[in-house]
C-alpha cells in the first residue's frame, strides 16, 4: 500500500470514525500503512446517495491513495475519478443521461472500473454484459440494450460487429479516453430507485439479466463495508477469471472505503508459493476456489478476509494465525473474532 503524503480532513457526512494511525516507519519487507484512514460512508448516511457520489467523495478527501494496482502501475483515487469524470462528459455528449443505458463489455481491469463510474456519472445505467451479446451483434432477449457502449481495446473485433450488427456505437476505453481533456466533477440528478447496473450473464438456461438500482447497489456496498469491517488501511487482491460483474460488486466496498484494490497476474493462480508471496501484507482476497487450499497449505497469511469462488463469492474460513493482524485487531480497531459475516455484495 502506498503511503500518501498529509491528507486534509475529509468533508463530512460520510464516516463514522476518522482516526489517525501512526505506528513508526515500516521495516525493508514490512508493508507501509496509510498515515490518516479514509472516511467510510455510513449506512445511516446513504440514504439518497448513489454509488458514483460516494466514489467522488472519497475521491476528495483521500485524492493521492492507491485506487488500485494493475501490472506493476498504481492508480491513484484522484486519477480514477478523473477518468470516470472524462467519460461521463463524452457519453453526455453523445446523449447519454438518465434513464437509458450505457453498454460496458470488460475484464477485470482499470478501465472497467473507469467505464462503470464513467457511466454511472452520465446519469445513465451501466449495462454490463458478460453473455456476448452485445459485443457480437446480438441482442438480448426481453431487453431493448444500449446506444452506446464502452469496450476494452482489445476487443476491436468484437467492436466492430457490434457496431455493424447490433446499432450499438462502441467505444475503446483506450489512453485517449481516459486521459485526455478536462474532467471537471460529474454529479448528475439521479434517485435511489433508479437503475444502476444492469447484469447480463450466460446460464445454461439461457441469458440472464439482474437489475439493481442506485439505491440496492449503494445499500449492499454499505452493509459488506460494515460486516467486513473495510477501512482505507486496507488492501484487497484479486485473480483475473472471476468475471466482471463479481470483481465489480467484490472491488465496490473497498473502493468506496478507501482501500487499495489489486488484480494479481493470472500466472498466479497455478502457484501457490508465488500466489502467498504476492499476498503478504494483503487483508482480503478473491480467489477461485481450486486456488484457496493449496494457498492456505502454504503457512501463514496476513489476511483477514479470504472469499472463493465468483460469481458468487463464498467465505473462507482462515486459520486463526491467519486472522489477525500484528496489533491482534481488524476494521477500525475493533477485535478480531471467531468468524465475520458472510458477505453479501456478489454478483448474481
Amino acid at each position: 500500500m502506498t503511503q500518501p503524503p498529509q491528507q486534509e480532513a475529509p468533508p463530512g457526512g460520510m464516516t463514522a470514525c476518522l482516526a489517525e494511525q501512526r505506528t513508526g516507519l515500516p521495516g525493508p519487507s514490512a508493508k507501509p500503512r496509510r498515515a490518516v484512514t479514509a472516511p467510510a460512508p455510513r449506512r445511516e448516511a446513504r440514504s439518497g446517495r448513489s454509488i458514483h457520489r460516494l466514489f467522488a467523495e472519497q475521491a476528495e478527501a483521500v485524492p493521492l491513495f492507491t485506487a488500485m494496482v494493475h501490472a506493476g502501475k498504481e492508480l491513484r483515487y484522484r486519477e480514477l475519478n478523473a477518468q470516470a469524470n472524462r467519460i461521463a462528459r463524452l457519453l453526455a455528449d453523445r446523449g447519454a443521461g438518465r434513464g437509458q443505458f450505457v453498454a460496458l463489455s470488460a475484464e477485470p481491469s482499470p478501465e472497467l472500473l473507469a467505464g462503470l463510474l464513467g457511466i454511472l456519472k452520465s446519469g445513465a445505467a451501466c449495462l454490463l454484459d458478460e453473455s456476448g451479446l452485445l459485443t457480437g451483434g446480438r441482442s438480448i432477449p426481453g431487453f431493448a440494450g444500449a446506444a452506446v457502449g464502452l469496450a476494452a481495446p482489445g476487443r476491436k473485433e468484437a467492436l466492430s460487429r457490434g457496431r455493424a450488427a447490433g446499432g450499438t456505437s462502441w467505444l475503446a476505453l483506450d489512453d485517449g479516453l481516459l486521459t485526455e481533456g478536462e474532467a471537471p466533477e460529474a454529479v448528475p440528478p439521479v434517485s435511489a430507485d433508479d437503475e444502476a447496473l444492469v447484469v447480463c450473464r450466460p446460464t445454461p438456461l439461457g441469458t440472464r439479466v439482474t437489475r439493481l438500482t442506485h439505491g440496492t447497489l449503494a445499500e449492499a456496498c454499505c452493509r459488506e463495508i460494515s460486516a467486513a469491517g473495510i477501512t482505507s488501511s486496507d488492501s484487497a487482491a484479486w485473480l483475473p477469471g472471476c468475471g466482471s460483474a463479481a470483481f465489480v460488486r467484490s472491488a465496490l466496498p473497498f473502493l468506496l472505503a478507501g482501500a487499495d484494490v489489486h488484480l494479481l497476474g493470472g500466472e498466479l493462480a497455478d502457484n501457490p508459493s508465488a500466489l502467498h508471496r504476492s499476498l503478504g501484507g494483503m487483508s482480503a482476497a478473491f480467489l477461485p476456489e481450486e486456488a484457496c487450499a493449496p494457498l492456505l497449505a502454504q503457512g501463514r497469511l496476513s489476511l483477514r478476509l479470504l472469499y472463493a469462488g465468483g460469481p458468487r463469492w463464498k467465505r473462507v474460513e482462515l486459520p486463526a494465525a491467519g486472522r489477525t493482524d500484528e496489533a491482534g485487531q481488524t476494521g477500525c480497531g475493533q477485535p478480531a473474532s471467531g468468524t465475520a459475516a458472510q458477505p453479501e455484495v456478489h454478483a448474481e
